[in-house]
This record gives structure tokens, sequence and C-alpha cells, in this order.
């Protein structure tokens, strides 16, 4: 009868004695390849791409559709035409023409002036 509550104290104490009280230090993993990595760099900032300002299709005046995305900050904008993947059009400043090769777009309210590889300059209007 007196073996069983030793052993219980006896298990009790080996357990406690197994506690540390000293917080476990974070682990920071820098490599790519590692499957601990954080994907943080300390002092590094990171700047996200603008936001999306407006989504509209627009109609031209030969007919044809362009779907454009305005971003925030008016410096950047993507055209996609009814086939093909879209273009990245960009200004130096807000208010200045987006351009990207073969592209030209210029935004006044609803209406933009925009000029395609495979279309004349003309203006589109939502």
């Amino acid at each position: 009868m007196k073996i069983l509550p030793l052993t219980a104290v006896l298990a009790a104490t080996f357990a406690l004695s197994a506690c540390d009280k000293k917080p476990a230090e974070p682990v920071v993993d820098n490599d790519p390849n590692s499957a601990n990595f954080t994907g943080a760099t300390p002092g590094k900032p990171v700047e996200l791409p603008p936001a999306v300002k407006s989504t509209k299709l627009y109609r031209c005046d030969d007919g044809s559709v362009a779907k454009i995305n305005l971003f925030q900050g008016d410096k950047l904008a993507s055209v996609s035409e009814e086939t093909g993947s879209p273009t990245m059009l960009k200004a130096e400043e807000a208010g200045k023409p987006l351009i990207a090769e073969g592209f030209e777009l210029t935004v006044s309210g609803n209406n933009v002036t925009l000029t395609r590889p495979s279309h004349p300059k003309q203006t589109c209007r939502s």
C-alpha cells in the first residue's frame, strides 16, 4: 500500500523537475529553402502594390471593348482586350498619360483616350 503513493510522489517530482521557467526564444530562419523560413527580414520596409481604384468596361469608337483597371495613385493601370492577357501601363506622375509598349492611355472622367497596337488612337466610353 505504501509503494503506490511513494511511486506517485516520485513521478510528480520527476515531472516537475523537467519544468524550466525560461521562455523559449523564437526561431528565426532566413534561409528560403528551409522548412522554418519566416520570410521576414528585420529592418527592410515592405511596399505593397496599390489597390484597385476602379474597374470598368469601355466601348471604343471602332466597336471594340477594353477592360481597364485604374489603381490608386493614378500612376498605374491595366488594359485587357477581348483576347489576350492584361498589359500594365505606368505614368511617371499622376495626371500624365499611362504608357507601355504600343499602348497609351489618358483618363478623363468616364472617357479615356486609348492607343493600342492593333487599333488607332480613339476615344472609349464607359
